[in-house]
């Protein structure tokens, strides 16, 4: 009974499929379409001398520390326009992502430390790339504290303080100015 139960249905569907193809091909890409969430990500401008915004859409997830993961991955693949530099190491991974009351904690590995470019400028567009995207779309938090494999870190290349939980800091953003007709 079961078996021709299923051979009847597989015969319904394929001869509708041959009826309106494009119906069930429909069907089918928008039952397995992913919802997408447009996302503010910050990347380094050419010079180096502050954050520069690029906009992109990504899966939406309901929870937000997922959510959080997947705009970290987008900083790490790095920006999508010629005239921004990346600002995380290629090869750094996400140990770990988790919230404590306004607080989202960030672990990294190692790769982290070892593989970012040093110097002041680099540090300080680096950690707030991140502080800055986290906290720019994810509104229910108000700081970022850095973990490299599960522990605190005082310093990710000598100029930032990063024992404690950093807020936004939105004077690195690089402001697009209009003008006028």
């Amino acid at each position: 009974m079961v078996i021709v139960s299923v051979s009847i249905g597989f015969t319904y569907l394929y001869l509708r499929h041959k009826e309106m193809p494009f119906l069930d091909k429909m069907a089918i890409s928008s039952f397995f379409e992913e919802e997408e969430v447009k996302v503010r990500l910050y990347f380094s401008s050419f010079d180096a001398s502050c954050l520069a915004l690029e906009e992109r859409k990504i899966k939406k997830c309901e929870d937000k520390i997922e959510q959080a993961k997947l705009m970290i991955k987008e900083l790490i693949k790095g920006p999508l326009a010629n005239n921004l530099k990346p600002t995380l190491p290629l090869n750094c991974q996400i140990k770990e992502v988790f919230s404590h009351k306004e607080t989202i904690f960030v672990d990294f590995d190692q790769n982290f430390v070892e593989e970012h470019c040093k110097g002041s400028c680099g540090e300080i567009l680096t950690i707030y790339s991140i502080v800055n995207t986290l906290l720019d779309n994810l509104n229910s938090y108000k700081k970022v504290q850095f973990l490299v494999e599960g522990k605190e870190i005082e310093t990710l290349a000598g100029h930032i303080f990063l024992q404690q939980p950093l807020f936004k800091e939105k004077r690195l953003i690089k402001v697009e100015t209009k003008r006028g007709k």
